[in-house]
């Protein structure tokens, strides 16, 4: 089984949004035996709230649900995972500092890697950029993981 975590700072809004995005189109697929998807934040302030209001109403609009409650990302949760996907370089960077073994760094991804349009850029932050745009950039990206991911299987 593949192990997915998708990482943003408060875990209620953009990994959220790639998380959800991300299984449904591992479930799509029949694929949903085969991976552990889950997200989680970086903030101390974390306390289990559920999505963003904004954010589970624009992707409801497009089909996608989530009942998400945030979780604090653990070492437990980076070292168990075979892919760590971040939000933003800043995160990549944090992250890479937290892990020793360079096997383990290896597995950090910008979330944008995944995507031949958007490769090196970070998902927008939907207050800043729009809930429409920072939810295409999702789409693409959570696509090209899984096809990615489908190579392996």
């Amino acid at each position: 089984m593949v192990k997915v975590v998708f990482v943003c700072f408060a875990n209620t809004c953009r990994s959220v949004a790639l998380q959800t995005v991300f299984s449904e189109l591992i479930k799509n697929e029949g694929l949903e035996n085969t991976a552990d998807v889950i997200s989680r934040g970086l903030s101390k302030d974390i306390r289990g709230d559920p999505i963003d209001g904004n954010m589970k109403e624009f992707l409801s609009q497009r089909g996608y649900e989530s009942t998400h409650t945030s979780k604090t990302l653990t070492i437990e949760d980076l070292i168990s995972s075979d892919y760590i996907i971040v939000v933003s370089k800043d995160l990549k960077v944090f992250l890479k500092g937290m892990l020793v073994s360079e096997n383990d760094k290896k597995k950090i991804h910008l979330a944008t890697d995944f995507s031949s349009n958007l490769s090196g850029q970070c998902i927008k932050d939907p207050y800043a950029s729009g809930f429409d745009q920072c939810i295409d950039m999702v789409e693409e990206c959570a696509k090209g993981l899984l096809n990615v991911i489908k190579e392996k299987l």
